[in-house]
């Protein structure tokens, strides 16, 4: 019926909002641990150097990701799509576990990435557009 549509609709809004806002602060803290990481040791090990490097522009690649603005994303269009950016957010979380030492909230936000990818990729199934 006309109000299970809407109904269904309405949900499917709410949980682009909330994989929105999670995206965001998945990318934010991936970029402020990062730059925190990469300033109190990276500047002494260059594959620590690289990997903070790397993890910054993934940071920011997740934050653009989400925010959707199209001239951003025109090179890596798989972002948009909840397909890809969940595929980008299980990759860049199983990256967010630090080659040199165990750093604690680099596993919490490594498995807040990792999580949300999985709720994009779900949301791939449910959803019919990014």
């Amino acid at each position: 019926t006309m109000a299970d549509d809407a109904d269904a609709q309405r949900k499917g809004r709410n949980w682009r909002l909330i994989m929105r806002v999670t995206g965001i602060l998945c990318g934010t803290a991936t970029i402020v641990i990062s730059f925190v990481y990469f300033i109190t040791g990276a500047i002494v090990n260059p594959k620590l150097f690289f990997w903070c490097f790397w993890m910054l522009v993934f940071g920011i690649l997740m934050v653009l990701a989400e925010v959707r603005k199209a001239s951003w994303l025109s090179q890596v269009n798989f972002l948009r799509t909840f397909l890809g950016r969940g595929a980008f957010f299980v990759f860049a979380g199983t990256l967010c576990f630090p080659p040199d030492s165990g750093g604690f909230w680099f596993w919490i936000v490594g498995c807040g990435c990792i999580l949300n990818g999985f709720f994009n990729i779900g949301l791939t199934f449910v959803c019919s557009n990014a």
